[in-house]
């Protein structure tokens, strides 16, 4: 009587590990990154001094210079999606309006008072 032999099978290749990746673009579309406190653009610094709801002034100072303006101005949010220059995802977040859209959401004063008055007729809208 013949014995069977058993022949000696490949060990099976381990299951795949799921890749960890970061909570990404599914969990951030959930929420919006809020916009800075204070920041730089075109040689301007810029600080929030007043905010409510999407509605904020900020004073903004030339980086090297005393003189002073403040801009009453309607905060949006950029949507999540590709950026089409450097080819990366980004989430939803705040930003503050382009140079076109002065006038339309954006008012520059170079008294605050007048910046607060802008604001509250704004806010009544």
């Amino acid at each position: 009587m013949k014995h069977k032999t058993t022949r000696k099978q490949k060990p099976r290749p381990k299951a795949k590990r799921a890749i960890k990746r970061s909570a990404g673009p599914d969990a951030a579309r959930k929420r919006v990154v809020p916009i800075a406190l204070t920041f730089r653009k075109d040689d301007f610094d810029y600080k929030q001094i007043a905010r409510e709801g999407e509605l904020a002034i900020y004073e903004q100072r030339w980086y090297d210079s005393e003189s002073v303006a403040y801009e009453v101005v309607y905060i949006y949010v950029r949507p999540a999606g590709i950026n089409p220059w450097t080819q990366e995802w980004h989430p939803a977040q705040e930003a503050y309006p382009g140079n076109s859209e002065w006038g339309q959401s954006a008012w520059t004063y170079t008294d605050l008072d007048r910046a607060y008055a802008a604001f509250r007729e704004l806010q009544k809208l």
